[in-house]
């Protein structure tokens, strides 16, 4: 809440931090519908500001339809904010096994990714990827594979192109890393490796929170700097 006129009021004079402006903005509901509208207009030609506008308002679609869109003849933004508006709440539970604290951790990280790390901004709330700010996270193998890989994406960020199911995808801007960010404890990375490593197509071991402990001091040099898939895959 404290964020809130923060995100509201500020105006940043790199364009590229636009698109994650945007997101921010949307979950923010009504308060920041106007500074949405604003942004539309000042840089709602990027393709990426659009879908950035479109990811951040879910839940909020029809109210920020009604509020600012009513003479609007954008039909393509409209058309986008109804599909997605019609489709909460009607998709299906996953079909996870886990159990226990296992299952704990995955309904913390479920909550995180959607919440407070706002992952879904850049990677979907399906996790099927946003076009020009994040690839897929379902069936990707940089989620399922080496757990020591994510953990280590997750902490310091990735850039650059990245393939993923044989698809080469290039963001707009590189993914920062969540080490820089002293609230996101081990445990909270752990949550949110465990939540998408068995979130929809998804199915793979648990992270535990020392893994992410090992990993974070084994490469506490890099001090937030990405990683290329390059380094990665060495």
């Amino acid at each position: 809440a404290k964020l809130g006129p923060i995100l509201i009021a500020a105006k940043p004079a790199d364009r590229e931090v636009l698109p994650y402006l945007a997101r921010a903005l949307g979950p923010l509901g009504a308060p920041a519908f106007t500074r949405i509208s604003a942004l539309l207009k000042s840089d709602g030609d990027r393709s990426f500001v659009r879908e950035a506008v479109v990811s951040g308002l879910d839940r909020h679609e029809a109210a920020y339809i009604e509020a600012e869109l009513g003479k609007s003849k954008d039909t393509q933004l409209i058309g986008w904010l109804r599909q997605g508006s019609n489709a909460f709440g009607q998709a299906a539970p996953s079909a996870i096994s886990l159990t226990g604290s296992d299952l704990a951790s995955w309904k913390r990280g479920k909550a995180l990714y959607h919440g407070e790390a706002a992952c879904f901004g850049c990677h979907g709330a399906d996790g099927a990827g946003m076009p020009n700010l994040g690839p897929p996270l379902d069936e990707s193998e940089w989620v399922t594979g080496k757990p020591e890989t994510l953990v280590k994406i997750l902490l310091h960020g990735m850039t650059g192109p990245v393939t993923v199911a044989n698809e080469t995808y290039n963001p707009a801007a590189d993914m920062p890393g969540l080490s820089m960010n002293p609230a996101m404890t081990d445990q909270m990375l752990a949550d949110i490796s465990t939540y998408i490593r068995n979130e929809w197509g998804n199915k793979s071991a648990v992270v535990p929170s020392s893994l992410v402990a090992k990993e974070r001091e084994a490469t506490k040099g890099r001090a937030g700097k990405a990683w290329t898939a390059a380094e990665l895959s060495h």
